[in-house]
């Protein structure tokens, strides 16, 4: 026997050594796309930052000046809710304007009645005192 001699049969075809160097092969192209897009995200990940250029304590102070200001605007709001004195929303005004129209109607009508009673007592005693 010499080296070169098989004595079986191979245990793996030469279409599935073809198919597993292809398929390795691609693997081995899809691992240098991952590697090569990771780096990109990194470096675009490092650009961010820095456009940012903000770090942890100027977020917090941010954050603060954040609270701080929502907190004057709370104590403006409740200032000024304060001050209106039970007109609370738009359907209190608009309540009180229908209100006040309704008077106002209300009035001008009494008027007209008593001026037509008026103009017949008058137009009354002229008669009788005529005759």
């Amino acid at each position: 026997m010499t080296p070169t001699t098989q004595c079986n049969a191979p245990i793996v075809g030469d279409q599935d050594r073809i198919a597993f160097d292809n398929i390795k092969s691609q693997l081995i192209t899809l691992g240098n796309e991952i590697v090569s897009n990771t780096e990109k995200l990194y470096s675009e990940d490092n650009k961010i930052f820095e456009k940012l250029n903000m770090n942890e304590e100027q977020f917090k102070k941010n954050i603060e000046k954040y609270k701080q200001t929502n907190i004057k605007i709370q104590k403006e709001l409740n200032l000024q809710d304060n001050n209106i004195e039970g007109m609370q929303n738009l359907n209190d005004i608009n309540g009180m304007l229908n209100d006040s129209d309704l008077r106002v109607l209300q009035e001008n009508y009494s008027y007209i009645m008593w001026s037509i009673v008026a103009i017949g007592i008058l137009t009354i005693t002229i008669n009788t005192l005529k005759k």
